[in-house]
């Protein structure tokens, strides 16, 4: 029944400019959300492939956020490599940031851990609120869950600038 609109929006290089368009990205967002995940699975391939101009500051990042909490299989582990790939650039800015925040809140433990401990050792410091709260509860669940052996559930200090 959408599949229309999914084809129209992939046409040409008309994903990337409608995914960081200010109402486009809420088109492809909903197409994330309500669409059978073989529905949108190409659509989400192409996002991908353009994830280093989506989590520029601008509405882009909404559309990862979306991913980050509906993408599930072989699209979920290239998803969480990318943002892996790209914490240098995530944690320093405010859209950036809530990106990572997302990723730590709607990922697997391991996930989380692996990804915290990238942000500690990345940014030094964390500038973003919203950010450091969700370490500050990584942390207590993984004490929670017996502990790990990463350094940063080993108690790494992580000194948070407000």
């Amino acid at each position: 029944t959408l599949q229309f609109i999914i084809a129209e929006i992939m046409a040409g290089d008309t994903l990337s400019r409608v995914a960081r368009d200010k109402y486009g990205c809420r088109v492809v967002q909903g197409l994330v959300e309500h669409c059978r995940p073989e529905q949108v699975h190409d659509l989400v391939g192409l996002l991908l492939a353009e994830f280093s101009e989506l989590i520029k500051p601008g509405y882009g990042r909404f559309v990862i956020e979306k991913l980050i909490r509906h993408v599930a299989g072989e699209q979920r582990g290239r998803l969480t490599q990318l943002i892996e790939q790209h914490v240098s650039v995530l944690a320093f800015h405010r859209s950036g940031c809530a990106v990572l925040r997302a990723a730590l809140e709607h990922s697997d433990l391991s996930d989380r851990l692996r990804l915290a401990e990238l942000i500690v050792e990345v940014s030094g410091s964390i500038v973003d609120p919203g950010l450091a709260a969700s370490l500050v509860s990584l942390a207590g669940q993984s004490h929670a869950r017996g502990g790990c052996s990463s350094s940063f559930s080993q108690g790494r200090a992580v000194h948070c600038t407000f």
